[in-house]
């Protein structure tokens, strides 16, 4: 028994003793291969991710009412991240224009109550009016036909008087004839003259009366001819409906004006103000009810996802460097990322580099800083990245 103790403790021993120099060798050659890898992968330069940051302010004064978000809260493009009143002093001006948009109303429906009104009152005065019309036709008319018949009446007697007047004249010769016959007595022929005179004088008087309802006649057909061709204009329902209707529009434009200003007025008293672009709250320098001064910061958002780097290179280096040429950016921490870029541009001075990229945190450096686009890496704005050339 004591054999086969001693056996495998001596079996036991030899395998330790070559065992243990393929390990340590194997061990070596990982270290080796390692550090070939890391020497492959050195650092040249380091960079700083820059990322766009954009401060939220007002242009106008005002009154923080609403911060809807928080310290390092991410926000998209668009969102609202502050709400400002902008006019605390100026209730006066939006009551004045709440007073003059009530008295338009009332104008608009005063002016709305006349149309109906406006239309029966001119139908009723064109229907007046086409009656006096239809009576002056009628008048007009009816003078010109009684001047015609008095004509005709005239021309009749006169026709008559003349028949009388031959007639008369006939028995004035007769009886002159018959006295000097001494048939009859010579008193007959005065009477037979008289008759006769007074016939002339009445034929005479006729004509003349002829005269003046000839004229009358003719007055009175111009008159009718002068009044057909009148074109008397009744009044327009539509004409005069159309002056209110574009008074109530009128009114209706100065209510939109109202309107719009008080809109503006809302509009400012809750000033909306709303992220640029994606990304996160880094810093709220403001509180509500605070003031907001022009200007002054109230929230400062940062880029999410950065997509540049700015990184120094001494400037005994920098001939080195050219636009466009090809880097590698590894982005450093418990899991190392790679990816390919390029130099955008290179700065033509010599700057003094972030405190955060001095090897010794009490002795300042300098370098020549060159930008350089990133993609791919999820870089946090001010993150330290290691660039190297291809």
């Amino acid at each position: 028994m004591s054999k086969r103790t001693s056996r495998s403790h001596e079996f036991k021993r030899t395998f330790t003793h070559h065992m243990v120099p393929v390990i340590v060798w194997m061990a070596a050659v990982i270290a080796v291969v390692a550090l070939f890898f890391m020497r492959s992968e050195r650092i040249e330069v380091v960079g700083l991710a820059r990322a766009q940051t954009h401060t939220v302010s007002t242009v106008i004064p005002g009154r923080v009412i609403d911060l809807p978000v928080a310290l390092y809260q991410p926000v998209s493009k668009g969102q609202v991240v502050a709400v400002i009143d902008t006019l605390a002093d100026d209730d006066a001006a939006k009551e004045q224009l709440e007073a003059q948009k009530v008295t338009l109303e009332a104008q608009i429906q005063h002016l709305t109550a006349q149309l109906l009104p406006t239309r029966e009152s001119i139908e009723a005065e064109v229907a007046n009016l086409q009656t006096t019309l239809a009576n002056d036709y009628r008048n007009y008319a009816l003078d010109a036909e009684k001047a015609n018949l008095r004509l005709l009446e005239l021309k009749t007697q006169i026709a008559a008087d003349e028949i009388g007047l031959e007639t008369s004249a006939a028995r004035v010769k007769t009886t002159r004839e018959l006295i000097e016959q001494d048939v009859i007595d010579a008193s007959e022929l005065e009477l037979v003259q008289l008759e006769h005179n007074t016939l002339l004088a009445q034929l005479t008087e006729n004509k003349n009366l002829k005269k003046e309802a000839e004229l009358q006649f003719a007055n009175a057909q111009t008159r009718l001819d002068e009044f057909k061709k009148k074109q008397i204009q009744a009044p327009s329902v539509e004409h005069a409906l159309d002056v209110i209707h574009k008074e109530i529009e009128v009114y209706h434009k100065r209510m939109d004006e109202i309107t719009a200003q008080l809109t503006s007025i809302q509009k400012r008293k809750s000033l909306t103000l709303t992220s640029p672009f994606d990304g996160y709250v880094t810093h709220i320098q403001s509180t509500l009810t605070s003031v907001a001064d022009v200007n002054q910061p109230i929230l400062t958002i940062t880029e999410a996802n950065p997509s540049q780097v700015v990184a120094y290179i001494d400037n005994y280096y920098a001939e080195e460097l050219q636009q466009s040429m090809a880097l590698k950016v590894i982005k450093l921490g418990a899991r190392i990322k790679i990816a390919e870029c390029s130099i955008e541009s290179i700065g033509s001075v010599v700057e003094q580099l972030p405190q955060q990229l001095w090897r010794d945190p009490t002795i300042p450096q300098w370098g020549r800083p060159f930008l350089v686009n990133v993609k791919n890496l999820d870089l946090v704005a001010g993150e330290r990245v290691g660039l190297r050339r291809l």
